[in-house]
C-alpha cells in the first residue's frame, strides 16, 4: 500500500544517502525514520491514483488483514515492535536508554530500500548529501510502500522507501543544520581568482 507522509520530520537522514547493513552479512539498505504525531493523517494512494485520507494504524491493519485475512488484527498484535513499520517513539532510545530527540510522545515509521530513494527539494529538483538540503530534523514529504511479509521466519509489516521531498527547515537533531552557500559573503579576491 503506497502512502504519502506529508510534513513529517526525518531522522537518521544520513541513511538516505549511504546504504548500510544493521549486522554484518545483511544486505545494505538506504533508509530513515519519519516522525509523526499519533493522530496524524496520511494519504493512501488508491489503484486509480486518487488519494484517500487514513491513519497509520488503519493502514497497517489493512495491510495485515490483506495478508492474513481474518487473523490480520491478531497477527499484527502478536508482532514485536521491530516487526512493525509503525512504532512507538517513546521506545526509540539510545544506548543510555534515553528517548531520541523528537520522538517523545510520537509515532515513527522506519522505511528502507535496497535502491537509493528519490531525493528532491521543494521545486522537485534532485538533491545530494553535499547540498545539505535534507538533514535529520527537517520536515519532508515521504512516499513509502507498506507491505506484509508472511514468511514464518521474517513475518511482519514493513515499509519500503520510495522518495523524500524537502518541505521546510527544522531544528536539526544532534546539532545545527549545515550552512548554505548563500549565507556566506563573497570572499576577498573571489572576482579576481587570486586566492594565494
Amino acid at each position: 500500500m503506497k502512502l504519502h507522509l506529508n510534513n513529517v520530520r526525518v531522522s537518521f537522514a544520513n541513511g538516505l544517502y549511504k546504504a548500510s547493513a544493521f549486522e554484518a552479512g545483511q544486505q545494505e539498505k538506504y533508509g530513515a525514520d519519519f516522525i509523526l504525531q499519533p493522530d496524524s493523517v496520511v494519504l493512501r494512494v488508491n489503484a486509480d491514483g486518487s488519494k484517500t485520507k487514513t491513519t497509520l494504524k488503519d493502514a497497517e491493519l489493512a495491510v495485515a488483514t490483506e495478508a492474513w485475512k481474518a487473523n490480520g488484527a491478531k497477527m499484527l498484535a502478536s508482532l514485536e515492535g521491530s516487526k512493525k513499520a509503525i512504532r512507538d517513539g517513546d521506545k526509540r532510545t539510545n544506548n543510555a536508554g534515553e528517548v531520541y530527540e523528537g520522538y517523545e510522545g510520537a509515532w515513527y515509521v522506519t522505511a528502507k530500500s535496497i535502491t537509493r530513494p528519490l531525493l528532491i527539494d521543494q521545486a522537485r529538483q534532485p538533491v545530494t548529501e553535499d547540498d545539505g538540503v535534507i538533514y535529520s530534523g527537517c520536515y519532508v514529504n515521504a512516499i513509502v510502500d507498506l507491505y506484509a511479509n508472511t514468511k514464518p521466519a521474517t513475518k511482519g509489516v514493513f515499509c519500503g522507501l520510495k522518495g523524500v521531498q524537502f518541505v521546510r527547515d527544522g531544528d536539526a537533531f544532534g546539532g545545527g543544520a549545515p550552512a548554505k552557500a548563500d549565507e556566506f559573503d563573497a570572499a576577498d579576491g573571489a572576482d579576481s581568482g587570486d586566492f594565494a
